[in-house]
């Protein structure tokens, strides 16, 4: 998949559900990671914020413990 990170998305306004962003798919780890490249990471974390929602779920044990790493490096 080909992004153009020079576009930038207009905010988005907020769904009226609670919706949290399950990090375990980002990491370095065999069994549950899909995105291992950081920059992807951000991407994927810069869209699920334009809709204004903010909260991620961790764990030590996603990507065998690299999706956390990850999530760091973006702050």
């Amino acid at each position: 998949m080909v992004v153009d990170s020079s576009r930038k998305m207009a905010p988005q306004a907020k769904s009226a559900v609670k919706v949290v962003f399950g990090a375990m798919p980002i990491g370095t780890g065999q069994e549950q990671s899909r995105v291992s490249y950081l920059s992807h990471a951000g991407k994927i974390i810069d869209i699920f914020q334009s809709y204004g929602h903010d909260e991620v779920d961790t764990s030590r044990f996603y990507g065998s413990g690299s999706s956390e790493e990850y999530l760091a490096k973006l702050q």
